[in-house]
């Protein structure tokens, strides 16, 4: 995309990405849900960054539920972050969610 498109003056974007939140599952709990949670944000934050890179503007898709399999980052009712640590990682911050 770059080479094709950015460097020849045309813009490119990367549109409606999105990681579920794999919550409120009986079999994911602990130690995996953390790695679960942990692995969303890095994505997140990777894709962010390499579209950043690379003159790619990235557009990720919330879909204002926020519960199980949900993609949100922010409560559309209340205008509100949901995930603070995707929040983050979308906007530069880390990629790891808070202990």
């Amino acid at each position: 995309m770059k080479t094709k498109f950015v460097n020849n003056g045309i813009p490119a974007l990367i549109g409606e990405f999105g990681v579920g939140k794999r919550i409120e599952y009986t079999d994911l709990t602990g130690v995996e849900l953390t790695r679960h949670l942990a692995s969303r944000t890095y994505y997140y934050k990777k894709l962010v960054d390499t579209c950043n890179q690379n003159g790619v503007k990235p557009f990720n898709w919330d879909n204002g539920f926020d519960g199980q399999d949900s993609m949100a980052i922010t409560n559309r009712t209340t205008a509100t972050i949901t995930d603070p640590a995707c929040e983050a990682a979308l906007t530069g911050g880390a990629a790891q969610p808070p202990p």
